[in-house]
């Protein structure tokens, strides 16, 4: 995962990187550090944020679908 595709899944979420940090156990430091490019994204971060962008992605659908429904 590089720097940009975490800096679009948080900003697809919504989230500040306070927040991001806090549910994936680090500080907003840090995550803005990843997404810098200062420090680099740990595999185990990456894979949780990919799973994170797909729920989010489905989530966003089920909204759109409701949407259309209404």
């Amino acid at each position: 995962m590089t720097p940009a595709e975490l800096k679009a899944i948080r900003a697809a979420m919504g989230v500040s990187p306070e927040r991001l940090g806090a549910d994936m156990g680090v500080t907003g430091r840090t995550v803005r550090y990843w997404e810098s490019g200062r420090s680099p994204i740990p595999g185990m971060a990456a894979r949780l944020l990919r799973r994170l962008a797909e729920a989010e992605e489905v989530a966003a659908e089920m909204r759109a679908q409701r949407e259309i429904r209404s």
